[in-house]
């Protein structure tokens, strides 16, 4: 389930990485949102090639 934890956004499954993105392109979403989602995938490697 993604949750937020210490202010960052934790993405557990592929499907929620892709909803996410898919929520960004929708437009869904503000842009510190969208700076912490690019954040969050150059920290995680299992992410680094979904973004």
């Amino acid at each position: 389930m993604a949750r937020v934890e210490e202010g960052e956004i934790v993405l557990e499954t592929q499907r929620e990485v892709n909803n996410f993105i898919k929520a960004i392109k929708e437009e869904r979403v503000d842009e510190e949102l969208i700076r912490k989602a690019l954040l969050l995938s150059k920290k995680n490697p299992l992410l680094r090639d979904t973004v």
